[in-house]
C-alpha cells in the first residue's frame, strides 16, 4: 500500500469528520433491516470514526483493513479513546470471518478491490 494509506494521520485529518450522523444512519439501517444487531463488521475501516462511534454506542465492533498502517492507527485511536474495538489487517476481497449481525463498507471501496487483484 502506498500513498495516503501509508500515512494514516494525514488521512484522518483529511477525512476525519464527525461520525455522529453516519453512525445514526447505520443504527437506523440496522434497526430497520437487520433487527437486533450487536456485532458489527466494517470492511475497509481505515481510521474510521464510525466504527469507534458505533462501539461507543454499545456495539461489538470489528474493523478490517488491508493497510497495516491504517489498521494500527485505528486500533491505537480506539485505545486512546477507551473504546473497545478490534481491528484486523486483511484483504476485504479474500478473508474468512463469521459471527456478525451486520457488515458495511462506509465509502466506495470497489476501485481499491480491483487494484488488489492485479
Amino acid at each position: 500500500m502506498s500513498g495516503v494509506y501509508s500515512h494514516p494521520l494525514y488521512y484522518d485529518i483529511a477525512f476525519g469528520w464527525d461520525p455522529t450522523r453516519e453512525a445514526d444512519f447505520y443504527c437506523e439501517v440496522f434497526k430497520r433491516h437487520a433487527g437486533s444487531v450487536r456485532r458489527v463488521l466494517e470492511l475497509g475501516c481505515g481510521t474510521r470514526g464510525i466504527l469507534i462511534e458505533l462501539a461507543k454506542r454499545g456495539f461489538y465492533c470489528v474493523g478490517l483493513d488491508i493497510s497495516p498502517e491504517m489498521a494500527k492507527f485505528c486500533a491505537r485511536k480506539a485505545r486512546r479513546l477507551g473504546v473497545p474495538v478490534e481491528v484486523l489487517r486483511a484483504d476485504m476481497t479474500d478473508f474468512h470471518i463469521s459471527g456478525f449481525d451486520a457488515a458495511y463498507s462506509a465509502i466506495n471501496r470497489y476501485p481499491h478491490c480491483s487494484q488488489t487483484r492485479s
